[in-house]
């Protein structure tokens, strides 16, 4: 498994087509998980008075908006959803397989971003950024396969660039907000969150309570990396991206197994042959002195 990973990986980086190729299967398999999530989860906007009530959440909705909602007045409903769902998981499974054309790759990556489109204007609250990331993803992918030979290799680059952009932003981002809170920035936030009911493990919290210089070590790591992030296309003009990445996956692994946060690992690792591929490009043109 790792070695056809560590094969495809290397393959990406060398041809768009591939990239995104190998971005949709990551996709896929984020795709997959957070439907798989989602029809095993009771939701909670079927409670009468709750804050993420259908009825409340609908009157986010603009007003002169008539076509946003009746899409989801069409789409809500708990056998509405779960059957939605359902062909968003066999959308995703597609993509994840990697067997399917670009036609249809390209079908099933515009159908999973329309419906997440739909599907966040009645579960916003719910949504978290990993959502919002594989959406940019879905997007991108799918307007690189709709363009198809058409645009060449010039629409597949743009598209790849926007991904890579996206990952990046989101990095840094996160990055800077956890720079400008005291208790990061005092190391106080990890055991914190860690002791959490949401976010939290037993296991975890009790060691950097054991260990409060690692914690703040740790903390500090995290914080840095983050807001460093794009520091991947400056160092080594582009060189030293598979080490940028590789930070970021085991940083999304540790999160995934402490925190549960299992989406966040595929929807970013989804972003990171775009990085890859792009890195590359810019290694490349120093390499001919461009």
């Amino acid at each position: 498994m790792f070695r056809e990973l560590r094969a495809a990986c290397t393959a990406a980086v060398s041809s768009p087509h591939a990239a995104l190729q190998l971005t949709d299967r990551l996709a896929g398999a984020a795709g997959v998980i957070a439907s798989l999530e989602s029809l095993a989860s009771t939701r909670s906007s079927y409670q009468v008075g709750s804050v993420l009530s259908r009825d409340l959440m609908r009157q986010r909705i603009p007003a002169n908006s008539k076509l946003l909602t009746a899409l989801v007045r069409a789409t809500s409903g708990r056998r509405r959803e779960q059957a939605l769902e359902a062909v968003r998981l066999a959308a995703s499974a597609t993509l994840l397989a990697g067997k399917p054309g670009r036609t249809p790759r390209a079908a099933a990556l515009a159908f999973l971003a329309a419906s997440s489109a739909v599907t966040h204007r009645r579960h916003t609250v719910q949504s978290d950024g990993s959502e919002q990331l594989l959406f940019q993803v879905q997007a991108a992918s799918a307007l690189a396969g709709a363009a198809g030979a058409a645009g060449g290799g010039s629409v597949a680059d743009a598209c790849l660039w926007y991904i890579a952009a996206q990952s990046t932003l989101a990095y840094t981002v996160s990055g800077y907000s956890k720079l400008a809170g005291a208790e990061w920035r005092s190391g106080q936030a990890l055991p914190h969150v860690l002791r959490t009911e949401t976010y939290g493990d037993r296991r975890a919290f009790n060691l950097v309570r054991a260990h409060p210089r690692t914690a703040r070590a740790v903390g500090a790591a995290v914080v840095l990396g983050e807001c460093g992030f794009g520091l991947l296309y400056l160092l080594g003009r582009g060189r030293h991206a598979p080490a940028f990445v590789s930070a970021g996956l085991v940083f999304h692994l540790v999160n995934a197994r402490t925190m549960g946060l299992g989406r966040f690992l595929f929807a970013f690792a989804a972003t990171y042959p775009a990085i890859l591929y792009t890195a590359r490009q810019i290694s490349g043109r120093s390499r001919h002195g461009h």
